[in-house]
């Protein structure tokens, strides 16, 4: 079974001070910046017992797509938090930079059993 991850995710970033738009795709406008893009990266079973997944990783990246890098600065302590706050775990973060956009990518795993192994 596939965990969906995303709305809560999403949910958590509109929280967030500064973030014009949230988004699941990338920013179609400038004037909708900064942009907070929310994607699954990875969605896998990482253990098995009884030939049923027993532990699920999930990966997510954020991209924050932005003009001013005063603005990535300030936007992106606030997904850290968000993001430990859902128990994830941030494993890179890199900057891309454009000649009118610039882009902070991070991304966050975490491992959580899987429905319906709750047998403890």
């Amino acid at each position: 079974m596939i965990i969906n991850e995303i709305p809560p995710v999403i949910h958590a970033m509109e929280s967030i001070d500064g973030a014009a738009h949230i988004t699941r795709g990338w920013p179609k406008s400038l004037a909708r910046l900064p942009c907070i893009a929310v994607q699954e990266a990875s969605n896998r079973p990482m253990k098995r017992y009884d030939n049923r997944p027993y532990i699920d990783t999930i990966e997510i990246d954020i991209r924050v797509f932005c003009v001013k890098f005063e603005e990535m600065d300030a936007i992106c302590p606030q997904i850290e938090a968000q993001m430990e706050a859902m128990d994830y775990e941030r494993i890179i973060a890199f900057d891309q930079l454009g000649f009118e956009i610039n882009m902070k990518v991070m991304r966050y795993r975490k491992s959580l059993a899987a429905r319906g192994n709750n047998d403890s």
